[in-house]
């Protein structure tokens, strides 16, 4: 079993999920639905199943409006700053 925590919360994770979140997290800026596909699925999947997956994860992370995971077109996703951690 995988988790985080977000807003004080404890949020269990599948592993896939987990995965994708420790993908985006790693990225400085926004990483591409190519590059999630291809670090957390390999081949033999299409960006369909990122959108799913972003989806679930969005569903599990994202509480009363806040939008944690930022999306754009052009770019992929990445972490809102104000949600990262600061070390």
């Amino acid at each position: 079993t995988h988790g985080a925590y977000v807003f004080g919360e404890a949020v269990k994770l599948t592993e896939v999920e987990y995965k994708l979140l420790e993908v985006i997290l790693a990225s400085d800026g926004f990483v591409s639905k190519e590059e999630l596909l291809e670090r957390v699925w390999g081949e033999g999947y299409d960006l369909g199943v990122v959108n799913v997956y972003v989806h679930y994860l969005r569903r599990k992370l994202e509480k009363d409006g806040k939008r944690v995971i930022v999306s754009s077109r052009n770019e992929g996703y990445k972490i809102d700053e104000r949600y990262r951690r600061k070390s």
